[in-house]
């Protein structure tokens, strides 16, 4: 894995920074608090998102904004990868939003849990990290923090072990182990209710056997006593055979009954009505006789020609109306746009003055541009002299320091005398003081070329604004020098339009369209009068022919029923009445039903009760099952107990330790090797106990971590650090991050002498990437690239 370009919105105290890595060897360069660690934080945001406890979103998120995001670009074998992260703080919190991460130039768009889980994926981690909260692959091969590594070293020894488990993913035997004796509890429980439910087993047996012969019993009695109820459903079906033929005699004497009567009814009805339609023909004839007689040639024609008349004589009113109404809006509207234009004309002269004022004031911009990029240069210049007497005025005070606890000579290990101390602090207080002035005058001269840019940058936004003003004032000059111009044609607009409204009010006059139109409307009326008379009469006969071809129909009617009438009552007199046969067949038939009802009755309680005996038999055998089930689970579980609690909980045991001595043995050799080559002193020995912790010999006597010097804690941190990165690499052998090493401030404490070490650790590494956080100058000369970071007003910058 090497890192390529880390983009930053937003981001603690960055707003919008671009950080560009190179392969090799690269040193993150500046003064503390300028913003370095920062970028390290951003790198394990975008790889693996928030964590609540470790990488929160609110310690990430700059402050008063309320979203950012982290846009990071590295490579793997044969992949260009590029993910981005984004962070919404809402009413209570900071919380991460959906990203994407495009491989080889594909995107997918993922929610923060998913893009996590494609990263463990991408960078072969162990996927039982997707649920830890903490990254411990990633802290402790690629980024880890120099106190925390310190930490690790000074905990007790439990919570070390349990840290190194999680990073080997070896914590899962102990889990395991923890896992197994809950579910052995579970199942000593569960065996115990195995047992109890076992006990029933004989007492199913016995009902099972009581059942069966109940059963058999049943079926017996049945067999005996089924003939009887055959025998009346037998005779059930006889009379009910004889009874069906005779009651389709007796309905088809009703029927010939029933339809004489009717047509009895019928006839007398239709008797009754031809006498009402003959009434109706008289009174209709009287009616029309009555009639008046008009003539209705050309009588549609003319009430049509009237119609026409009267909707052109409308139509041509409304159209002269409308060509008013339009005619006076015109003019209403063209005197309000004469007004208007007069109006604007007034400002004309205003408008001239104004723009001569601002063209004037347009002409110093050249001036104060120059003045701006003089300022530029010359704060730039003071802020490297102040950069430089700072890093002077830090130096020396180090070196005070250092000087003034020093005891023994580290390169010959000979005393060193006071006079020699008082030297060496008398030259650098002299040049403490020199270097103090001149940061005190650069610093004042910068607050002066500040306050020069500041109202040089206001003099330039005031031109700009006169600027903007005389475009908007030129724009207002030719549009009122256009409405001048167009002041004649609406002139002459309204005129015309005068002229034409008084030839239409006159034209209005001459069509007089209410008269006409009131004597149109008599006409029409009249005529639409006649034209109902002359419809009723049409009506009229219309009718009298159809009550005449009714009385026809009925007279026709009433002679084909006499003669059917007679017909029906002569087969009535030769059809027999079976009426007395069936009442003592039914009488019959009631009491065989009551016979055989009884017997039903008593065969469906048998029956009932030999399904309530085959029910309770089916019961029997499934609990039996049940039972028999619970006996072959009480068996395997006790199998699997005495397995569990004889062998596995000690394989685990037994696998653990093995993973572990073998961790431990690398690890040891490794930590010596580095702790050996950081500090070269053949009095001083280190190695790991079996619970990883540091064991200190000098001079044949155990040293605590906590009595070591700032330099030599540093260096042991800095050896554990580099043999567990070592390790880890080797033993989870899917990694795809071994080429990527980050080394946050690995020479805190140093003397001059232990720094150079630093460039025999870089040697030894042979890594494809390293990133070096620190702000010792030396530093700078070991790598192939430096990236300087600095803070101006609250806001970190790449130099």
């Amino acid at each position: 894995m090497l890192l390529e370009t880390l983009k930053l919105h937003n981001i603690r105290s960055y707003t919008d920074e671009t950080i560009n890595f190179r392969p090799g060897n690269s040193v993150l360069a500046g003064d503390i608090g300028s913003g370095k660690s920062s970028i390290l934080l951003a790198i394990e945001f975008a790889l693996f998102g928030t964590s609540r406890t470790n990488l929160p979103g609110d310690f990430l998120l700059r402050k008063g904004k309320t979203s950012g995001y982290v846009e990071l670009h590295f490579s793997l074998p044969n992949k260009q990868i590029v993910i981005k992260r984004n962070l919404k703080k809402d009413k209570n919190s900071v919380k991460q939003q959906a990203g994407h991460i495009t491989i080889n130039g594909v995107q997918k768009d993922l929610m923060p849990i998913e893009m996590k889980s494609e990263m463990i994926s991408l960078l072969g981690y162990p996927l039982e990290l997707l649920t830890k909260t903490k990254n411990f692959i990633f802290r402790y091969t690629i980024y880890t923090p120099q106190e925390e590594m310190k930490q690790i070293l000074t905990e007790i020894p439990e919570v070390r072990m349990d840290v190194l488990r999680k990073i080997f993913n070896v914590d899962k035997y102990k889990q395991i182990r923890e896992n197994v004796q809950t579910y052995l509890k579970k199942m000593r429980s569960s065996l115990t209710i195995l047992k109890t439910r076992c006990e029933p087993y004989q007492q199913y047996l016995d009902e099972k056997n009581h059942t069966t012969k109940n059963i058999e019993h049943h079926i017996k009695t049945i067999d005996e006593f089924l003939p009887l109820l055959h025998q009346a459903r037998e005779h059930i079906g006889q009379i009910t055979q004889e009874l069906s033929i005779l009651e389709e005699k007796q309905q088809e004497f009703n029927k010939i009954k029933n339809e004489h009567t009717t047509l009895k009814a019928i006839l007398e009805q239709k008797e009754i009505t031809l006498q009402k339609k003959i009434k109706e023909q008289q009174e209709l004839q009287t009616t029309i006789s009555q009639l008046p007689k008009i003539q209705e040639d050309d009588l549609e024609k003319e009430l049509a020609d009237v119609s026409r008349r009267h909707v052109y004589i409308q139509k041509k009113d409304a159209e002269i109306n409308q060509e008013i109404k339009s005619a006076q809006s015109i003019i209403v509207e063209t005197k309000q746009q004469i007004t208007a234009i007069a109006k604007n004309q007034e400002h004309k002269p205003e408008l001239l003055q104004l723009i001569s004022t601002l063209q004037e004031k347009i002409q110093t911009k050249e001036d104060l541009t120059n003045k701006q990029h003089q300022l530029a240069q010359l704060a730039l210049t003071t802020e490297q002299g102040i950069t430089k007497n700072a890093t002077l005025l830090s130096h020396s005070h180090d070196l005070v320091t250092k000087i003034s606890s020093l005891d023994l000579c580290p390169t010959c290990l000979q005393n060193v005398t006071s006079e020699h101390k008082d030297g060496i602090t008398q030259k650098e207080h002299t040049k403490v003081q020199q270097a103090q002035n001149l940061l005190d005058g650069y610093e004042k001269k910068l607050q002066e070329i500040k306050n020069q840019q500041k109202e040089t940058s206001t003099l330039l936004e005031e031109v700009g604004m006169a600027q903007q003003k005389i475009i908007t004032y030129s724009n207002q000059l030719e549009k009122i020098n256009v409405q001048q111009q167009e002041l004649d044609i609406f002139n002459e607009k309204l005129q015309i339009h005068i002229n034409l409204n008084n030839e239409l009010m006159e034209k209005s006059t001459e069509l007089n369209a209410t008269k006409v139109i009131t004597n149109l409307q008599l006409q029409q009326k009249q005529l639409q009068d006649k034209v109902k008379h002359v419809a009723t009469n049409k009506r009229m006969n219309q009718e009298l022919a159809s009550i005449t071809i009714a009385i026809d129909t009925l007279h026709q009617e009433i002679q084909a029923d006499r003669i059917h009438f007679s017909k029906l009552k002569l087969h009535l007199e030769n059809v027999k009445d079976n009426t007395p046969r069936i009442t003592e067949l039914r009488k019959d038939l009631t009491q065989t039903h009551e016979q055989e009802k009884e017997l039903s009755l008593t065969e469906t309680k048998m029956k009932t009760t030999l399904q309530h005996l085959q029910e309770t038999l089916v019961k029997t055998n499934l609990l039996l099952e049940k039972v028999e089930s619970y006996k072959q689970t009480l068996h395997r579980q006790q199998e699997l107990k005495f397995w569990l609690e004889s062998h596995f909980l000690k394989i685990t045991h037994s696998i653990e330790k093995h993973v572990m001595h073998h961790i431990y043995r690398l690890f040891n050799e490794l930590f010596q090797e580095w702790f050996s080559m950081l500090i070269d002193c053949e009095h001083m020995y280190a190695r790991l106990d079996e619970q990883f912790t540091p064991i200190i010999e000098q001079n044949g006597y155990e040293v605590s971590f906590a009595n070591l010097s700032g330099g030599e804690k540093t260096s042991a941190a800095l050896a554990y650090r580099l043999a567990l990165n070592k390790v880890i690499n080797d033993v989870i052998h899917t990694i795809n991050t071994k080429d990527l090493l980050i080394l946050d401030e690995p020479t805190d404490g140093f003397s001059h002498e232990q720094l150079d070490k630093v460039r025999e650790v870089i040697e030894r590494l042979s890594l494809k990437q390293i990133i070096i956080v620190s702000h010792e100058p030396k530093i700078e000369s070991f790598v192939e690239n430096v990236i300087r970071i600095r803070k101006l007003d609250h806001v970190s910058q790449v130099c």
